[in-house]
């Protein structure tokens, strides 16, 4: 393909503060020149079951200057960049009572994540360690699970953990558009991770439509 120009401009309406209602205006034009791209569609559909997972495909775009998502459906919809986030940390403390081990020192913490796996290490007792699936999320920081072998660790605050879970960067309200865009693609950092330009998207439709209707989720990737 040949080079194209891309424009994506962003117009902010606002009441700033002691200020005339709606006096505040903003304009951010951002303009890049791209000879690749991928347009489209998914259409969700009342016959599918929730969680709907689609990937963004970028076809022949590998270093993306324009990312788009708009969100059709009449739900919240799951957007992951670069594969997401992956939660994991080096600050856990076990504490155990009757068979439940109370793991604390985590970040990230959701009613969501209860079923999901979290492996844990470099526990002093040894069957603190492994694999195990959360029982109930506590807060944001702590959450239980069973271990009928388990104790209070002695290497409370240094413990190893890892959520086999990849959760999304950002959730999208019905009516919503998430962009990124540039003029030219970020500079590659001297290692990886992190990454540093956007390499990948996918998005998670939470519910469906009602029987009978369709919804969509739409993209637009622009780049080289």
């Amino acid at each position: 393909m040949t080079s194209s120009t891309a424009t994506l401009t962003t117009s902010l309406q606002y009441t700033p503060p002691n200020a005339a209602t709606n006096s505040g205006n903003v304009l951010y034009p951002v303009v890049a020149s791209y000879n690749a791209q991928s347009v489209g569609q998914f259409d969700i559909q009342s016959t599918q079951s929730a969680p709907v997972i689609n990937v963004v495909p970028f076809g022949s775009v590998t270093q993306c200057l324009m990312l788009m998502v708009k969100n059709n459906q009449a739900t919240d919809i799951g957007i992951k960049i670069n594969g997401g986030v992956q939660l994991s940390g080096v600050t856990a403390s076990i504490t155990f009572s009757a068979g439940i081990n109370t793991i604390s020192g985590l970040s990230g913490m959701t009613s969501a994540l209860v079923g999901q796996s979290i492996v844990i290490a470099a526990g002093t007792t040894a069957l603190n360690n492994g694999t195990f699936v959360v029982l109930s999320v506590v807060n944001s920081s702590t959450i239980t699970v069973t271990n009928a072998s388990g104790a209070t660790d002695a290497n409370n605050g240094h413990i190893v953990w890892v959520l086999l879970t990849i959760l999304d960067n950002f959730k999208l309200a019905p009516g919503g558009l998430l962009s990124f865009s540039a003029p030219q693609a970020p500079g590659v950092p001297s290692s990886t991770p992190p990454i540093a330009f956007v390499a990948s998207c996918s998005v998670t439709s939470y519910a469906v439509p009602a029987v009978g209707n369709i919804e969509s989720i739409s993209w637009f990737v622009f780049g080289s």
